[in-house]
This record gives structure tokens, C-alpha cells and sequence, in this order.
């Protein structure tokens, strides 16, 4: 594999990796996160790497390309050939929580940018000024997916989560250091590495502490109830303002609790890997209600769906979405349920009653 020889600045110059951080892809996404589990002493350069990109911010898909070939072609010119005469314009800011910018690097900012890198210094340097409750916030880390969106990041300790559309991830930024401890708002699949310090992850109505292990949690902050999904190891679901006493899941165990009631259930899943199948593309509905599948299918799909008071939002379904279009997924619907639609741009309209006597369930 070329990579493992490779310096941030030559990640910098790669094209692939270039497309990897302006607009990443579920296989390069696979590629840089298998990377990461076999080359871990690489993160450090891959992440300055990519922060030293994301400061370009190229969002305009219509001059991407063009973008991305003078880019790399200045990359290659103030790397390859600096010039002495800059390189008082471009000191070393070196501040805690940040990537270590080199001074090849620096140079390539004072040559590309010009006027704007009194702004970068600007940014770099004000961390030195700040108070303590500003470095406290700098030090909280993020990962945040919008809806229709997936994405795969690889922990400091090795262990690897993958996020679910509309989903927000937040951890400190000594995370393995410290502690192993995150928040969520959203779905998520967990592959936890062996640590010795637990695992913990908080969310809105349970707290979920594991040593090891795989497993997914639900708990968009909107929906009625969070759940969990243990597919191998053990984890524990705790609540933080004591609304149920500690309970141990085993491997193909689920567990439910409704915000409202305050109350947690304890059940057995058939096939728990259908619950993950979203990482791979899959959606999966087992005698779910049609009020349940709607919001995931707009956060999937990034469209809205209304359901006329003459349907039924307790109609029950029972089936499966293999890396579907939202038409294609609706057709599903309506030869599973018998349900009547109409589309409107990404407004979706489901009309007519539901639930005709063959499809009682």
C-alpha cells in the first residue's frame, strides 16, 4: 500500500486523497478507515493533512474539478520550489489540539493565499490568547452527519463508529487519554477496541458502557424511545437520572426505552445484523409501524413525507430496502402495504386509506 510511506505533505499532493476530503464516498470512506486500523501511527499526518485541506473549503461542485487541478498544481509548486523570500511570512504556530503545520506547509500558505493568511495566522495563533473556558470548547471534537448522509470515523483508541443520516457525535478532545466517553443524538454503529477504560457513550434517556464488543444504538433526540442492539460482547445501559436500575445485554438482546414512560424493556432480536444494516445500504422493517418508518425514511432520503388524515399511521409493514431509491423504496411500500403516494419535488405525499383488510396485521 503507496500511502504508508507517505509524508502529509505528499498526502496533501495525492489526488485521491484530495477528493477523499472535499467530497468523500462510502468506498473511500472504507478505504482511509481500513487504513487507519493497519497503520494507526499514521493518524497524525492524515489528520493534518486533511485539516491543512479543509482550510480551502472548495464546496462549488461546479468548478471542483478545476479547483482541485490548480490547487494541486500551486501545492506542487510552493512545496516542491518555496520561495526563500516568503518565509518571514510564515512562522510556526504550534497550539494544543491542533495539527503541527511544518514549514513547507506554512510557506505553501503564504504563497497561495496571500492577504487571506493573516487570517489563518490569525485563527492558529488567537488559541494562545484565549481564556480557559475557550480552550475547553476547542478541545470538544465533533462528527455530524445531515440527512442522507452516512459516515465512518475511526476513534483515537482504535475503535471504529459508523453514523447513521442526521446523526451528531461529540467527545473530548483527550478522548483515550482521559477518558473513552461520547455523546450522541442519532443512530450509530459501534465496534469498540479492548481499552482499560470503559467505553461509555450518552445519550437522550440511557447511558450505554462497554469494554468491547459491536453494537448499535438509536437515539435521535426527536424520536419517542432510544434503542440498543447487541450484536457480540456485553454492554451495560445505565440511566443518569436513575429511571431504571443498571441491565446487562447479551449478543443478540435489544433494549428499548420509551422517554416518556421512563420505562426499559429487555427483548430478544431475531436477526439483530438486520439492525445494522444500514452501513451497508440496507433498510430493514419488521412488523414496524408506519409512524416509525416515515422519519427514518426522511432522514435516509432527505425528503418530507405527510400522511393524509384519511390514512392510518399504525399500519404495520414488513419489509426490506436493498440500497433503494426513495422511488423505488415507496414502490416497496406500496406492494407490501397497498399504500397510494404522490411526489412533489422531495415532498412526499401518502394519501388514501391504509391498511385494507389483506394487510391487517
Amino acid at each position: 500500500m503507496k500511502y504508508k510511506d507517505y509524508t502529509a505533505e505528499d498526502l496533501i499532493k495525492d489526488e485521491n486523497f484530495q477528493e477523499w476530503v472535499f467530497s468523500p464516498t462510502d468506498e473511500s470512506n472504507k478505504f482511509w478507515i481500513e487504513f487507519l486500523v493497519r497503520y494507526p501511527g499514521h493518524r497524525e499526518r492524515i489528520e493534518e493533512a486533511r485539516q491543512f485541506l479543509s482550510a480551502f473549503n472548495i464546496r462549488d461542485k461546479d468548478v471542483f474539478e478545476s479547483r482541485i487541478r490548480n490547487l494541486k498544481k500551486r501545492i506542487d509548486q510552493s512545496i516542491d520550489h518555496p520561495d526563500p523570500a516568503r518565509a518571514d511570512l510564515s512562522p510556526v504556530i504550534e497550539t494544543p489540539k491542533r495539527p503541527k503545520f511544518s514549514v513547507k506547509m506554512a510557506l505553501f500558505l503564504a504563497v497561495t493565499i496571500g492577504a487571506g493568511f493573516s487570517a489563518c495566522y490569525w485563527y492558529f495563533k488567537k488559541d494562545s490568547a484565549h481564556s480557559e473556558k475557550d480552550k475547553a470548547v476547542v478541545a470538544t471534537r465533533t462528527a455530524a452527519t445531515a440527512r442522507g448522509e452516512r459516515m465512518a470515523i475511526v476513534m483515537d483508541d482504535g475503535s471504529r463508529i459508523w453514523l447513521n443520516a442526521g446523526t451528531h457525535l461529540s467527545y473530548s478532545g483527550n478522548f483515550g487519554t482521559g477518558s473513552r466517553s461520547v455523546d450522541l443524538d442519532g443512530e450509530a454503529y459501534f465496534e469498540i477496541a479492548a481499552h482499560d477504560k470503559p467505553f461509555l457513550i450518552k445519550t437522550d434517556g440511557m447511558i450505554v458502557s462497554a469494554d468491547t464488543g459491536a453494537f448499535r444504538i438509536k437515539a435521535y433526540a426527536a424520536d419517542r424511545k432510544t434503542e440498543s442492539t447487541l450484536l457480540r460482547g456485553s454492554i451495560t445501559i445505565s440511566s443518569e437520572t436513575a429511571a431504571f436500575d443498571p441491565v446487562a445485554l447479551k449478543p443478540g438482546q435489544g433494549a428499548g426505552f420509551v422517554k416518556n414512560t421512563r420505562h426499559i424493556t429487555i427483548h430478544n432480536v431475531i436477526a439483530p445484523q438486520t439492525t445494522v444494516g444500514w452501513v451497508d445500504g440496507v433498510l430493514s422493517f419488521g412488523d414496524a409501524l408506519l409512524s416509525d418508518i416515515v422519519p427514518v425514511l426522511e432522514r435516509w432520503y432527505d425528503v418530507s413525507i405527510q400522511i393524509s388524515p384519511d390514512s392510518s399511521p399504525d399500519c404495520r409493514f414488513t419489509v426490506k430496502m436493498d440500497n433503494q431509491n426513495i422511488g423505488e423504496a415507496l414502490e416497496t411500500l406500496k406492494s407490501s402495504g397497498g399504500i397510494t403516494y404522490r411526489m412533489e419535488g422531495r415532498e412526499i405525499f401518502i394519501v388514501d386509506k391504509l391498511c385494507h383488510d389483506q394487510f391487517i396485521k
